[in-house]
């Protein structure tokens, strides 16, 4: 913030002499104690006694007195006042009566017999200029949106004055003294206050705006979803926002570019309630120049770059008039709003245009955006020359600072763009490290109006589910034009207030105790988030936040009955997240148990305290009873979860550092305790508190409905846990880098016709496509959960390039969507280059590119199964080949040659969360990733002649071994190997098979094979269930066009078993365990 040292307004502090009033009294005595003005302009939150203001005043003196409300009260505005001080007036007046039945009058001329509420600046109402000066309170001299509060006596009557530096000041004013109203008066508070950042963000809006077009004919939906929506911009108003954003519009069908229709009116109707309370729409824009459905009249834009609904281009100028002339008349009718323009959000962006853009504009990627950006903005201000402009650039993020070819190329656009684009469009930048955000203030530091976004919500905090998103770093001058950008996502639920009620303390008052997110100093704002990669790891709600802030906000929303007993659930239930409970990885594994043990019995008592009230909806209303139900059993499921996880973060410690190896296998016996204890304990408290009818909570990504889902959660971390012993195992405490994954490729053994029929394989010797060495879950009709896909993929190799054949089985197959990662989709990597595969709407194969390799030359085809497949005669399916030309590999066909490759399946399910799985177990979207990249987290794909390898069983016993949780079938297996020639992409497991399906365990195999090896002692393996003795056990040995199998175990029901995995719903073995011994 531009920091002046308000000289004067100190003076006038001292000067506001006005303490402990009384309405029956006539002298005003002076208040020796109102507080100074400093220069640090932290708010003062001591002084707010028992009143929750949010945001909290920077000067502020409450005492005893009061107004009453009643018939002698009045609020008075100026004859010419603007709009928004009358509406300030209206808005104060429908506060007061919803909080007492009275209708307190607004009136022009001051009434010697009311008590009066002025309202108003010195331009629009002389008289408040008078009272300031009498007062001694120099409001001209506050920053922009500044407003004073005070007590006046005159002609024998009480006056409170809401003066304003600005018409906007004086709303701000009136939005503050709502927090003085009680049931019967109005309280006595002195008040000096202004904003740190002059433009703030927030997301009310979307419910009422989804139902709003949802319900356009329907009358009655229509009214509620109206006063739903006034109800989230008075929302955003009492915290201070003047921006919000959340709105669908632009998504709705029939899709468009730019809407012109019922929609514009829409967001006419909505601005205009917004912007008399000062507050713009924020709308979200692409960067278009055509619609899918358009290429009849537009023959043009096939030669355009496609992507989402539309069309794109940097040098068609008919096509740029055209769309600019549709955003002048949208703007005309939607209003002065916020327009946020986004470029195509594609990685590699450039490398992908058509030639027509790359013949104008060469490799110049900044002269080519700042022409279109320019003619958006000057059609934005035709439109209406109050509207903002805001452009998103490519690239609009650039991870963290690093010496890299691509970084400084990055860097040199940012530059390049600010030195062409418009002072009046304002850059959009996000950033993943403040010093490379210092690099970019840099390149753009003769931009008046730039300003950065912190895109994501400030901690992990499972009750606010969605919004658990990335928080990263930003620096910048906090000029006129800056935001503070909330973006809380969409969220819907009524817990998500809190979170806007924090947000709103510390952009409003970035001094404020306690605030990790924002700070400012010598002029220049920061916002201090996570840098992309550690945003996982810990931003903890702890000192003044969870102690203060967090309670003033539940108590604000959520009513002091119960307010308290929400904020220390709220506080606690963010503190950790999945990757990291218990703290980062740097902090002492037994440290971390003690942290995570103190959160447990915070939320253990947070528990108590809501299941005192549990069956007295008396005292919650219709808004917020749904949250305290939540809430409970979010923090009833939580604390069981949490020691679970406890364990396993001291796993991941020991795994990647080394140290205290000793204690795995006790570290592991009490997490199977707390597994055990978790699933006995949970279901009791599902019957207790019948927590099946609760309707939502979020933990992880487990949506906790139904007893299934938790014990889908608890059965993930069980495979986390076997999973976790099973690489410390493998590779040894501190070397998990060894992890890193190498397939070798066969050669193919007949030429493919790429047809999708897959006759020129044998997918029954495919490997299946999954992680956590295959241990998926299953029904009765098929694998179970949101993952109920499950598929096979074999790859070969010719002069020509890498082929893959692929199918792909699901309880529901989907090829709805446009977009074809939004289908089932196939997705693979090479090196850098994705290609996303999938069936369009209407049947036909159909592939996307993100990379610099052009699309047109991979061959594909696909179908789906038009009858049963043997594998799984009792699902759907659909296969799929594709064919990779050599060049694309950037390598030669010969054997001992290689590139980087991930391949890896979307399965969209209406109505449940989509999933992927991918091999291998490290990857990682390179370009959604910091740090990411092909060699770390990708597959060394190698060339490999057709192994032929010896596989000898020396030794396989089977024992049956009892736990704390029951009795575990364990194998002991030693085998050994022998090839003539060197082997890459070797690997072996176990198969556990019977009449309900299979189980699969990896088992240690070295990647490389070159003469003989063999295991140097039995290797003993977990199973974590028990299997009857009808269930046979194979030794599984791949390799390169290889695959052997060895009897362990002999059992029944073989043909039946193949690609299942034998496990009930409830996650323990289908069989019955013999009683423990």
């Amino acid at each position: 913030m531009r920091n002046r040292i308000l000289m004067t307004v100190q003076v006038a502090l001292l000067a506001l002499g006005i303490s402990h009033l009384s309405t029956g009294g006539d002298e005003i005595l002076p208040d020796k104690d109102l507080p100074k003005l400093k220069t640090s302009a932290a708010p003062e939150w001591e002084n707010l006694r028992d009143i929750d203001i949010i945001p909290c005043p920077k000067r502020i003196s409450v005492d005893g007195s009061i107004i009453p409300i009643n018939g002698s009260l009045a609020i008075c505005v100026g004859a010419s006042s603007s709009e928004r001080i009358k509406t300030a007036a209206q808005d104060l007046q429908q506060f007061i009566n919803d909080k007492t039945t009275i209708q307190v009058p607004i009136i022009n001329t001051e009434d010697s017999t009311k008590n009066l509420i002025l309202i108003g600046t010195f331009t629009d109402d002389p008289r408040l200029q008078s009272y300031c000066e009498a007062a001694g309170i120099d409001v001209a001299g506050l920053e922009a949106q500044g407003y004073a509060i005070f007590p006046q006596r005159h002609e024998g009557m009480t006056h409170v004055v809401l003066a304003g530096k600005d018409e906007q000041g004086a709303y701000w004013a009136a939005m503050t003294l709502t927090y003085l109203i009680t049931n019967d008066s109005v309280r006595i508070a002195r008040i000096i206050d202004w904003p740190d950042f002059k433009n703030r963000v927030c997301e009310t809006l979307y419910v009422p705006t989804v139902m709003l077009l949802d319900a356009r004919r329907d009358e009655a939906t229509q009214q509620a979803a109206w006063k739903l929506f006034e109800e989230g911009i008075r929302e955003a108003a009492r915290l201070k926002y003047n921006h919000a954003r959340g709105f669908v519009v632009l998504r709705t069908q029939p899709l468009t570019d730019y809407p012109l229709d019922y929609r514009a009116d829409l967001l006419r109707q909505m601005g205009e309630l917004a912007n008399k309370r000062g507050i713009k729409l924020y709308c979200n824009m692409v960067v278009a120049m055509g619609v899918e459905g358009e290429e009849a009249t537009l023959p043009q834009l096939k030669d355009c770059f496609a992507w989402q609904h539309v069309y794109t281009t940097w040098s068609d100028d008919t096509l740029i008039d055209r769309a600019c002339d549709k955003i002048t008349r949208m703007v005309q009718i939607i209003g002065p709003q916020a327009y946020d323009f986004h470029s195509p959000d594609i990685p590699h962006l450039w490398s992908k245009l058509p030639d027509n853009d790359k013949k104008r504009w060469g490799e110049d990627i900044a002269a080519a955006q700042a022409y279109v950006a320019n003619r958006v903005c000057a059609a934005v201000k035709a439109g209406n020359p109050e509207a903002t402009m805001i452009y998103t650039l490519h690239p609009y993020g650039m991870g963290a600072m690093e010496d890299s070819p691509d970084y400084h190329a990055k860097l040199a656009t940012v530059a390049r763009l600010n030195e062409k684009l418009s002072g009046e469009i304002l850059l959009l930048w996000r950033e993943g490290s403040m010093e490379s955000a210092q690099r970019i203030r840099q390149a753009a530091a003769n931009r008046a109006m730039a300003y950065y976004i912190q895109n994501s919500s400030f901690h992990r905090n499972r009750l606010v589910g969605a919004t658990a998103r990335t928080a990263k770093s930003f620096l910048f001058e906090n000029n006129d034009g800056d935001f503070y950008y909330d973006n809380c996502n969409t969220s819907t639920h009524p817990i998500h207030g809190v979170q806007l009620g924090i947000l709103a303390e510390y952009s409003w008052n970035t001094q404020a105790p306690g605030n990790q997110f924002l700070s400012q100093s010598d002029g220049v704002m920061s916002v201090n988030g996570i840098p992309w990669g550690e945003w996982e790891r810990t931003n903890d709600l702890d000192g003044p936040v969870g102690e203060i802030l967090v309670p003033r906000t539940c108590r604000l929303y959520f009513g002091p009955e119960v307010g308290d007993a929400l904020a220390l659930a709220y506080a606690a239930g963010g503190t950790y997240n999945m990757d990291a409970l218990g703290g980062p990885a740097t902090v002492p594994p037994d440290r971390r148990a003690r942290n995570s043990a103190t959160v447990a019995e915070q939320l253990s008592r947070a528990s108590v305290a809501l299941s005192t009230l549990w069956g007295r909806p008396n005292v919650f209303n219709a808004r917020s009873y749904g949250t305290y139900q939540s809430v409970f059993k979010y923090a009833f499921v939580f604390q069981h979860l949490e020691r679970i996880h406890s364990c396993l973060m001291q796993l991941s410690w020991i795994a990647e550092t080394g140290k205290d190896a000793e204690k795995v296998d006790g570290i592991a016996k009490e997490c199977r305790t707390w597994i055990g204890t978790a699933r006995e304990d949970i279901r009791g408290g599902y019957d207790r508190y019948d927590l099946a009818k609760v309707p939502f909570a979020a933990i992880y990504s487990a949506s906790l409905g139904d007893l299934k889902d938790v014990y889908g959660k608890i059965d993930r971390l069980e495979d986390d846990l076997e999973c976790k012993m099973k690489q410390i195992e493998t590779f040894g405490a501190g070397n998990m880098a060894a992890m890193l994954t190498t397939v070798g490729i066969p050669p193919g053994e007949r030429p493919v016709i790429i047809d999708g029929k897959l006759d020129e394989w044998d997918m029954t010797i495919a490997d299946i496509l999954d992680h956590s060495y295959y241990n998926r879950k299953v029904g009765t009709q098929g694998i179970s959960g949101t993952k109920d896909v499950i598929a096979y993929w074999a790859p070969a190799w010719d002069s020509a390039g890498l082929t893959i054949a692929v199918q792909i089985f699901d309880d529901n197959l989907s090829f709805a969507s446009g977009v074809l990662y939004q289908n089932d989709a196939i997705e693979l990597w090479i090196d850098k280059d994705q290609f996303v595969f999938s069936l369009d709407r209407d049947g036909i194969p159909a592939v996307e590119s993100y990379g610099s390799y052009n699309k047109a030359k991979i061959q594909y085809a696909a179908r789906v199964g038009d009858k049963p497949d043997p594998l799984h005669p009792d699902m759907k399916y659909w296969t799929a080949e594709i064919k990779v030309p050599i060049e694309c590999l950037k390598t030669s066909a010969a054997v001992g040659n290689g590139f980087h490759m991930a391949i890896g399946v979307d399965d969209v399910d209406s109505g449940e969360k989509a999933s992927q799985l991918f091999f291998p177990e490290t990857y990682r979207h390179l370009a959604m990733t910091v740090g990411a990249t092909a060699e770390k987290n990708f597959a060394r794909a190698l060339f490999q002649k057709k192994a032929d390898i010896g596989v000898a069983l020396v030794a396989g016993k089977v024992h049956d071994d009892a736990k704390a949780d029951g009795m575990h079938t364990c194998i002991d297996v030693q085998f050994s190997l022998k090839t003539t020639e060197k082997v890459s992409g070797v690997s072996g497991e176990l198969r556990i098979w019977g009449k309900d399906g299979i189980h699969r365990r990896a088992v240690i195999a070295p990647v490389v094979l070159e003469g003989e090896w063999k295991n140097a002692a039995p290797e003993r393996v977990d199973t974590g269930e028990y299997f009857e003795p009808t269930c046979g056990i194979d030794l599984i040995v791949r390799a390169p066009g290889f695959q052997k199998s060895v009897t362990i175990r002999d059992g029944k029901a073989r043909s039946g078993s193949l690609g299942y995995v034998l496990r009930s719903a409830s996650g323990r073995s289908g069989f019955a365990a013999p009683p423990r011994e």
